[in-house]
């Protein structure tokens, strides 16, 4: 009994020491997870519920057969049973003109849209149509099918909780429930009874119904009574309802069908009055038609409960009656670019004709892709574009693809591009469906394409669909699910909650708690009220902005705190912003699956919590590995896991699509559509069991074999509509390019054949990628005047040099090089004339039809027919390549085309052959492959005679076996020009020696005439750099002679010039040097030369054979000039000659000799700083000696520090311009004398700068606290070499001590150190300590005495001994 007292009391202790110290034992706790819902199929129809359903032919509300409608929903003999819910009649009595109850018109009036056999005949049809009387089209609503459940019911009238719009009508479940007068909570007809969902305003009494008995809205027999209205006074009639959280308000707008016997007076929306819209109003009176009027987004629609009201005039006789059919109440708006659940695409305007109609439905051959979308023609493209559910390569109806890319009903159509096939309907998921129900009906959740419908969820095989709101799981957007889609019970058919209801968990029944001001089940708060804006909503719901409380009993206190960031009162989270679906609602609350964490709040989700929240992928409970949710909650591969909170399974790649998985391909594999975890693959579509899947052009996503997607199906922006590269992108294959062309030498997609795609096509001379003249390659892609192209795609320029004489050129010789005539940049050169022929020639031949037959490739011998007549004229000629291959010899040997030439044929013959590369050698493998090796080909001749023959050439013509490809070179005509001759010797007037000198072109032929006579006292041969000279006869009489030269170069006129000059045979005087005197001995190494000689006479000096100067004799026949180079110290000799104008050097003058003796500048010496001192500032005094009135530079490598000039005794002094850093430094100087000369650089000088104070720090101390009076202490300081003084207790510092005596109470020591550059640390280091005389404790350990918790726990022991005592 003691031991179990023991463990008792030591569990007690460990009990309160953990609540003491906040322990946690840190037990995990295992979520429970929810029951997985089963999916009730809606295939199998719920017979004698009142609605159509697909399966069925009619339901009359009831199972009893014999009343028209059997029992298993069949319609028995002789029974029409049109309208459901309602009884059958009698076929017998349709075209009686009165419609009987089984009869959804009864009429022979043409126009009135009835059949035959009393059914409208109109509804259905997929085509929206509100007509007047007589006409029973009065449709609200037309979705294609006469089915019910789907939104749009039998008679084309919207069901309640739905909202249609478009046409065909698409409809979804909008959470907003406002019904047709005059019926019950079905929409079926109220026959008895009062209104149960319109009241007369300021009531709460529902409107009266009765019959109307006039015949102008046929109608309303069927569909709903008309209310009765006091007659002779206006009536006004209201209706509440929900609009639930999930809808966007300022979006909100409703539209309701009015009929009036008189006239619609006016509205009111919340208490405001209101004028709608009217939208659609057919012809005719206001008691023959329905009337749509809109109450748009500025009416002052709220969050939570509305009210529409509406009055009427009333006449004081009948017929006095009204009615109004819901038309549309939901957030979205065709055309304002975001594309809603009931619409296809949404391109931001409501146009008809550009792929996304009036009503945002995709039009027929259009895809339709993006927000706002974006629509491009590629239905029938053979791919799988966005928008489309199907793509077989045309646009014919009727093949199981239709014109919009539709599936049709009963087929299929797995793979894009080819036939759709009919399995459809067979109960097997087959490649291309979604699903298969066994049916060919529409409205079931399987269309009758096998495709899941909108809002419907499919497993299995055969498929089993159900909604995905009433599957009692809570799915994205849902507020609610309690396992059924039936009105009025709480949760509303779009799982919206429905006003004063609270759903406290999925798949259970909903209670009617919200609004009783105790926050139940379900609710987030209660505030005791149904009234919006007040923080908590109409669902009881903590409303963006606002943070509410949730006591035990009472109602919610509201305060607009949330999102400020910090954690208020009555918030469990706060993130800085109202945002939901981030881990902090807009509430503030923390979201099912995150675990939210300080201010501003940061929230993750908690893997392993049973709730999949986030970017979990699943969340089973737990974070183990190996059962199909991995620890980081991602499903492993091989598995799917159907929700949150539930097991996986290992099915995944078993090629049936389980509960859980999207996909199943029957593998595991990822990248090729359906992933590892059977989950679909961004930028793919999967269908079929196995799965087959297809990537989407168009989604902005690239996968499988697309190029590139960039999200629209517009062709022009780079990739195409079919997700290939368009002309201009970069390429590295043919068939990734929706041309399929790829230029291989850009790798760009081209368009084949075409002028501007940058590749030489057959018939083309160049292609430069564009088709702008002026750029050398013209629109048609033809060589432009003056160019030259080369290169694929092609490089036009004018370029001199080049031979292709262009208008801006004045010349072009073929080469850049300079002294020819035409200069380097195409100019005429000074002195110079030169001539180009107007020739520029293209040669294109066929390689098989116009081949010549020659012996010889190398020097072909070419017929009188290869005479090129363009070529006529005298001169020198290029020939180049063009463009174009041939293939040679019957195979793959491609060729630049073997281009023929034969100039001068019978005297100076010239032969030779081109394009025929390599020489010997096979060829290339291809056209593209051969044109490069082309370009370089050029070669020139002469034509003497004009005789220039060309062809393409081969030794095997007669074999006919070349490609009769095209090949193109081109002749152009080079610029010859000729050196006017010049007679350089004399000059004009001048005096001649034995000789006459001058130049011409290179080659040329020069002939010397003198004094007029017809013949040449010479011909000669302008030399290789264009020098000629001609000897003068010998018995030339001396005195004025005149000479004219000529000079003839082939292809080119003569040119001439006339020359005066004189003959004297008397030698002329020498120069005299008159500087330096003989002898002399100077300290510059240019000195001046000067002297004297015949005005007018160059003068050139010489030190044996070298000029040193040249110079011209003034009028007074002095001269001077000074040496070019600067002449060596020692012993020199010059001489000087004079030349006359025109005339020869004549004899050299008497030499004279002088000496060149420099002398030299001593280098300065550097004194300040010390060599090796240490400053403390950046801008030392520099200081030394020189010579008097030497300019002193120092500098510190190449850089001057500073300038200044030595004083009278030879002292310098300056200071460094800039600062100088911290650091070592090296100085040196230089002196420059009076005469410029600068001696050698002194000897260094160097020192330390060092501006920063040293830092101290106290490496020893004394116990902050301690009894001993002797403090002992270290010092330190981020520089070395440093002093250290101390203050004690504020006194005055002094050198440091080892240790200091001090007395009891408490002591500072502050310490500061001096470097080496006397930099003293501004800021000491300080220590405090205190010294205390005490004695110890007796026992010693702590003193404290036990804290409160342990007192507590101490007594709370003892108590429990003694009750067990």
């Amino acid at each position: 009994m003691k031991t179990r007292v023991l463990f008792k009391t030591a569990a007690l202790c460990l009990a309160l020491l953990s609540s003491l110290t906040g322990c946690d034992s840190g037990g995990a706790r295992t979520a429970v997870p929810p029951t997985e819902p089963v999916l009730v199929s809606r295939t199998a129809s719920l017979f004698g519920d009142g609605q159509l359903e697909p399966g069925e032919e009619c339901d009359d509300g009831n199972t009893t057969s014999g009343d028209g409608c059997s029992a298993s929903g069949t319609i028995e003999a002789g029974y029409l049973c049109h309208v459901p819910g309602r009884p059958c009649s009698l076929a017998s009595l349709c075209g009686n003109n009165v419609v009987d109850s089984g009869e959804a018109c009864d009429s022979n009036v043409p126009g009135s849209d009835c059949t035959a056999d009393c059914d409208l005949s109109l509804c259905g049809d997929g085509v929206f149509d509100n007509r007047a009387h007589p006409s029973y089209a009065q449709e609200v609503c037309d979705d294609g099918n006469r089915f019910e459940g789907d939104g749009c019911n039998r008679l084309c009238e919207v069901e309640p909780g739905f909202a249609c719009a478009g046409s065909p009508s698409r409809c979804v479940r909008a959470g907003v429930t406002v019904f047709n007068t005059g019926v019950d909570e079905n929409n079926r007809r109220l026959e008895v009874g009062p209104d149960p969902h319109w009241f007369y305003s300021g009531t709460t009494t529902g409107a009266a119904t009765g019959p109307r008995t006039a015949i102008d809205w046929p109608q309303e027999i069927q569909t709903a009574r008309f209310m009765a209205a006091p007659l002779g006074a206006p009536v006004c009639v209201y209706q509440d309802f929900m609009v639930p959280s999930t809808t966007n308000v300022s979006q909100f707008r409703l539209r309701l069908a009015t009929f009036n016997d008189n006239e619609f007076a006016s509205a009111r929306v919340n208490g405001q009055d209101f004028t709608p819209t009217v939208v659609n109003e057919p012809a005719g009176m206001p008691w023959e038609k329905n009337i749509f009027r809109e109450f748009g987004t500025n009416a002052p629609w709220v969050e939570g409960r509305n009210r529409i009201e509406l009055c009427n005039e009333n006449a004081a006789t009948e017929p006095n009656a009204f009615r109004y059919l819901f038309v549309d109440a939901y957030d979205d708006r065709c055309g304002d670019g975001a594309v809603s659940l009931r619409e296809e695409c949404d391109d931001g305007n409501a146009t008809d004709g550009d792929g996304c109609s009036a009503t945002c439905g995709i039009e027929a051959g259009y895809g339709c892709t993006g927000q706002p979308s974006t629509c491009a023609q590629t239905c029938g493209n053979g791919t799988l574009n966005p928008g489309e559910q199907c793509d077989d390569g045309n646009t014919t109806a009727g093949d199981g693809c239709n014109a919009s890319c539709r599936v049709e009903s009963r087929y299929a159509c797995p793979t894009p591009g080819q036939a759709c096939v009919m399995t459809c309907g067979n109960g097997a998921i087959d490649q291309g469906e979604q699903c298969d129900d066994g049916n060919e009906y529409d409205s079931d959740g399987c269309s009758s394409a096998c495709r899941i419908e909108r809002g419907y969820e499919c497993q299995g095989t055969t498929s089993t669909c159900a909604p995905l709101c009433g599957n009692g799981r809570m799915d994205a957007g849902e507020l609610c699910d309690d396992g059924n889609t039936t009105l009025g019970d709480g949760c509303s058919n779009a799982c919206t909650l429905e006003l004063g209801y609270a759903c406290p968990a999925p798949g259970q029944a909903c209670v009617l708690t919200c609004g009783n001001g105790n926050v139940d089940p379900g609710e987030q708060c209660d505030d005791g009220n149904l009234s919006s804006q007040d923080g908590c909503s109409t669902e009881c719901r903590v409303e963006e902005g606002y943070a509410c409380s949730a006591p035990a009993t009472g109602p919610s206190v509201c305060v607009q705190s949330c999102g400020n960031g910090a954690l208020d009162s009555n918030e469990t989270c706060d993130d800085a912003n109202t945002t939901s679906g981030d881990g902090c609602s807009s509430g503030c609350r923390v979201e099912p699956g995150y675990a939210c964490s300080g201010a501003p709040s940061t929230c993750a989700t908690t893997c392993g919590d049973g709730i999949r929240a986030g970017a979990e992928a699943c969340d089973d409970g737990n974070t183990t590995v190996g059962d199909g949710c991995n620890a980081t909650c991602a499903v492993e591969p091989g598995w799917s896991c159907p929700g949150a909170g539930n097991q996986c399974f290992f099915t995944c790649g078993n090629g049936t699509v389980d509960s859980g998985e999207q996909c199943d391909d029957s593998n595991t594999t990822a990248g090729d559509g359906c992933s590892g975890s059977c989950r679909v693959e961004p930028g793919y579509a999967c269908s079929g069991a196995p799965s087959t899947c297809a990537t989407t052009c168009g989604d902005g996503t690239r996968a499988g074999a697309e190029v590139c997607d960039d999200g629209n199906l517009n062709n022009g922006d780079g990739c195409s509509s079919r997700c290939l590269l368009e002309d201009g992108q970069p390429c590295n294959a043919s068939g990734v390019c929706e041309s399929g062309v790829c230029n291989p030498t850009t790798n760009t997609c081209i368009s084949p054949n075409v002028c501007g795609n940058g590749i030489l096509d057959e018939g083309e001379l160049c292609d430069d990628g564009d088709t702008t003249a002026g750029d050398g390659c013209s629109a048609t892609c033809a060589i432009e005047d003056g160019f030259g192209c080369t290169g694929i795609p092609s490089v036009c320029a004018v370029t001199c040099g080049d031979g292709i004489k262009a208008d801006s050129e004045a010349c072009d010789d073929g080469n850049t090089a300079n002294g020819d005539g035409c200069s380097a940049t195409c100019t005429v050169e000074s002195g110079a004339a030169c001539q180009t022929a107007d020739v520029s020639v293209f040669i294109t031949r066929q390689g098989n039809t116009h081949c010549t037959q020659v012996s010889d490739i190398d020097a072909p011998v070419l017929p009188d027919a290869a005479i090129q007549a363009g070529l006529g004229v005298p001169g020198r000629y290029r020939i180049r390549y063009v463009s174009g291959a041939v293939s040679y010899s019957g195979g793959t040997h491609w060729y630049p085309g073997v281009i023929g030439v034969s100039a001068n044929a019978g005297t100076q013959v010239q032969g030779f052959s081109l394009g025929y590369t390599p020489h010997g050698g096979p060829g290339a493998a291809t056209r593209a492959e051969a044109m490069p090796l082309g370009f370089p080909l050029s070669r020139d001749f002469t034509a003497a005679t004009g005789d220039v023959r060309i062809a393409l050439v081969d030794t095997d013509c007669d074999l006919a076996n070349n490609s009769d490809t095209a090949v193109t070179y081109r002749v152009d005509a080079l610029s010859i020009c000729q050196t006017a001759p010049v007679v350089t010797s004399p000059t004009p007037g001048g005096t001649a020696g034995e000789e006459l000198e001058g130049t011409a072109t290179p080659g040329a032929t020069v002939d010397v005439y003198l004094d007029g006579n017809p013949a040449p006292v010479c011909t000669v041969i302008a030399d290789a750099e264009g020098n000629w000279s001609c000897t003068l006869p010998t018995d030339l009489e001396e005195g004025p002679h005149t000479a004219v030269i000529t000079s003839t170069f082939p292809g080119a006129p003569q040119t001439s010039t006339t020359v005066d000059f004189i003959v004297d045979y008397s030698p002329p005087a020498p120069p005299v040097i008159t500087g330096p005197t003989p002898d002399a001995v100077l300290d510059t190494q240019t000195p001046v030369l000067s002297g004297t000689a015949t005005p007018g006479d160059e003068v050139t000096v010489y030190e044996g054979g070298t000029a040193l100067c040249t110079t011209t004799a003034d009028a007074a026949g002095n001269w001077s000039c000074t040496p070019t180079t600067p002449m060596a110290e020692g012993p020199h000799t010059v001489t000087a000659t004079a030349t006359p104008p025109g005339g020869s050097p004549g004899p050299t003058s008497t030499p004279v000799t002088f000496t060149i003796t420099l002398t030299t500048t001593e280098p300065p010496v550097i004194t300040g700083p010390a060599d090796g001192a240490v400053l403390n500032t950046s801008t030392p005094p520099l200081s030394g000696t020189s010579a008097p009135g030497t300019v002193v530079t120092v500098y510190e490598g190449d850089t001057v520090l500073c300038t200044t000039t030595t004083n009278d005794v030879g002292a310098w002094t300056c200071t460094p311009a800039q600062p100088l850093e911290d650091g070592p430094h090296t100085v040196t100087a230089t002196a420059t004398d009076s005469e410029g000369r600068t001696s050698e650089p002194s000897a260094p000088s160097e020192f330390i700068i060092d501006t920063q104070e040293p830092d101290t720090r106290i490496s020893r101390t004394p116990p902050s606290r301690g009894g001993n009076r002797t403090a002992p202490f270290e010092y330190g300081a981020s520089e070395e070499d440093v002093t250290y003084e101390c203050s004690l207790n504020g006194g005055p510092f002094e050198p440091c001590r080892d240790s200091y005596d001090v007395g009891e109470g408490q002591h500072t020591l502050r310490v500061r150190a001096t470097d080496r550059a006397g930099n003293v640390d501004s800021t000491p280091a300080a220590y405090s300590w205190t010294v205390e005389l005490t004695r110890a404790f007796a026992g010693g350990g702590c003193s404290t005495a036990p804290a409160a918790s342990w007192l507590a726990l101490l007594g709370l022991l003892g108590l429990r001994r003694r009750k067990r005592g």
